[in-house]
């Protein structure tokens, strides 16, 4: 992943669309750059139109070389942008979520579905950008956790701001360790253990940022102990992260009720904007 060249916007409501497309305008890279911006209205209702988006986007310094264009289409948000990635090869989709259950439910179904990187575009809660890789070195799923700190150092660049990793993690059994009536396991055993556990994850983490797809030292890696969305959403507040960069396992039906999906719960929960990375 060296630019995001073919990116789609698809706005969910009025607010804040023209801090976004400047923002949109700044990740835009390559030798053809093109945004496509993509209004959808519910069947038989008016459309108002978003031209004064465009019209910013084309009299941006940032988009002396970069295509702007619009479209409008009726029906499901969802399925629109699904046709378009699979009809136009976009490489990254943004959205502007709103507060209204509609847009919530699409927003959650993009979250699952989506194929290509799905940028959840919020106002910066903080001054300055700084971009937080949220990744598990430890995972089956290498493949897709380089994916994310190659998208994340990818933000960072064209944002040109900071880019720091965390890794949340847990002690396999250290609740049972600490209640169960049959083992007794001591304190100090535990910590030991926990200790030996913490160092195996910084060295996976290490390992995994040496990595020639990755190519990048952050600027602080965080390494807290706890479950990741809590875990996660702390270090996000800390950092005061303007924008979080997660992978998603893509749970779909049982699967999702049953075992969730963490990359759903961190929209829901962070204040910044998130890059789902599937």
């Amino acid at each position: 992943m060296q630019h995001f060249e073919n990116i789609l916007y698809c706005p969910f409501g009025e607010r804040g669309n023209e801090t976004a497309m400047r923002r949109i305008i700044h990740l835009a890279g390559g030798r053809h750059p093109k945004i496509h911006l993509l209004d959808v209205v519910p069947p038989g209702q008016r459309h108002v139109a978003r031209r004064s988006l465009v019209d910013l986007a084309r009299l941006h310094p940032a988009t002396k070389d970069v295509e702007v264009e619009m479209s409008v289409e009726s029906g499901n948000r969802t399925d629109a942008i699904a046709g378009r990635i699979e009809e136009c090869g976009h490489d990254l989709v943004v959205i502007t979520p709103e507060d209204d259950s509609g847009a919530q439910k699409a927003t959650a179904r993009l979250v699952r579905e989506c194929r290509i990187p799905l940028l959840v575009l919020r106002s910066n809660p903080y001054r300055n950008e700084r971009v937080l890789a949220a990744v598990n070195p430890t995972s089956r799923r290498r493949e897709l956790n380089i994916e994310v700190l190659a998208a994340s150092r990818l933000v960072a660049d064209r944002l040109d701001c900071e880019l720091d990793v965390v890794h949340a993690w847990q002690l396999y059994g250290e609740p049972g360790m600490r209640d169960s009536g049959y083992v007794q396991v001591g304190d100090e055993e535990i910590e030991a253990k926990l200790a030996i556990e913490r160092e195996i994850r910084r060295v996976e983490l290490e390992k995994m940022l040496t990595d020639p797809r990755v190519g990048f030292e952050p600027g602080q890696t965080h390494l807290p102990k706890g479950r990741m969305v809590p875990s996660v959403a702390q270090v996000v507040r800390h950092v005061h992260a303007s924008m979080l960069v997660v992978g998603s396992a893509g749970r779909t039906g049982w699967r999702r009720l049953v075992m969730g999906n963490s990359a759903e719960k961190l929209v829901e929960e962070v204040p910044c904007s998130v890059m789902v990375v599937s």
